[in-house]
């Protein structure tokens, strides 16, 4: 993304992506300083957004 797209409206391409960590990966990425929220068994599940395009409007 451009520096200057600040206040640029957006329109993103792409898909959500869930990955689910095992309890020995949350800890180690939460030692690591990744902040995550874990699961009631101890594993971690992020959601991220893999984007395939954006379009920036003024």
């Amino acid at each position: 993304m451009p520096t200057c797209s600040r206040r640029a409206g957006a329109r993103l391409e792409g898909m959500f992506e869930r990955n689910t960590f095992s309890k020995a990966d949350a800890d180690h990425l939460i030692a690591e300083g990744v902040a995550l929220t874990r699961n009631p068994d101890g594993t971690a599940t992020e959601v991220s957004f893999v984007a395939q395009a954006v379009e920036l409007r003024k």
